[in-house]
């Protein structure tokens, strides 16, 4: 790695010489920068020898946002590592909430996209409404103006409710919950636009395939219990219990009858389930 000329000025310009001062800096290894950022530990690797011939935006997005400096920076077009020539001070955040970003052992691109996400500044706007609180004093006065016209209504029926009653009566908001839904709702925006940006079809892949892996398990299990010859309730039950990986301590008397039961429907035991080692319900033996 090339020499600095002081801690403020920089000498190295390569992206792997950067992205290499950036790990040490903060004091992780390639494999915990790799987990962090979701990116192969190979990649990480070429990323550092300047084998950049799979270099991505997306992965340099990453980089960035991880690091918290600009993608400029990264390239070696600029020496100074802030995204913006913005002083700290100006952007009204404290010291603690520095770190906590700088620090966080998390996704920092994901933050960078809820941040940026246009329904952020309204979470924002309605986080400052609630906590103000003064909200509730116009939801004070504009339910006691209903809950007075719904008296007069009802005086007018002899306290039967009727249409217009009723509906005042569902016009009341709870001051409580009213903010805090609209703050739910922005929260449900950002998340599933997030989710559209990232679809999980690995994810939703390896669960077809465990499912498949499972329901495998369980016909070799059954057909394995009908080829034995001295298959037994209990046998057959250890064999499905172990498929699926649950210990038969943690199952009820009731459940392991239950199963037996449901077991006893599969096609695959046609010659019926052999009930030795089961006590005889009138008997006792």
């Amino acid at each position: 790695m090339a020499e600095k000329k002081s801690q403020n000025i920089e000498v190295n310009t390569t992206f792997g010489e950067k992205l290499f001062d950036l790990r040490k800096d903060r004091g992780l290894n390639q494999q915990e920068l790799a987990d962090l950022l979701g990116i192969s530990l190979k990649t990480i690797q070429n990323y550092e020898k300047n084998e950049l011939k799979d270099l991505s935006f997306i992965n340099v997005k990453k980089i960035s946002s991880f690091f918290n400096v600009s993608i400029d920076y990264l390239a070696g077009h600029k020496t100074n590592k802030s995204i913006e020539d913005t002083s700290l001070d100006s952007i009204n955040l404290t010291r603690e909430a520095i770190n906590a970003v700088s620090n966080g052992k998390y996704d920092h691109s994901l933050l960078s996209e809820i941040i940026s996400h246009p329904q952020f500044n309204i979470l924002m706007l309605d986080i400052m409404v609630l906590i103000s609180q003064q909200y509730a004093l116009n939801m004070v006065q504009n339910n006691a103006v209903l809950s007075y016209s719904r008296k007069l209504l009802l005086e007018k029926t002899d306290g039967i409710e009727n249409f217009e009653s009723k509906l005042i009566d569902l016009s009341t908001i709870d001051e409580d919950i009213f903010v805090k839904e609209a703050i739910h709702k922005d929260l449900d925006i950002i998340l599933q636009d997030l989710i559209i940006a990232h679809p999980q079809t690995e994810i939703e892949q390896m669960k077809e395939l465990m499912r498949l892996q499972i329901i495998g398990q369980m016909d070799q299990a059954l057909e394995d219990s009908k080829k034995a010859k001295n298959g037994s309730p209990d046998q057959l039950i250890d064999i499905v219990l172990g498929s699926l990986k649950i210990s038969r301590d943690k199952m009820t008397t009731e459940q392991l009858d239950t199963l037996l039961e449901i077991i006893k429907l599969s096609p695959l035991l046609k010659s019926g389930v052999s009930q030795r080692g089961k006590k005889n319900k009138s008997t006792g033996e």
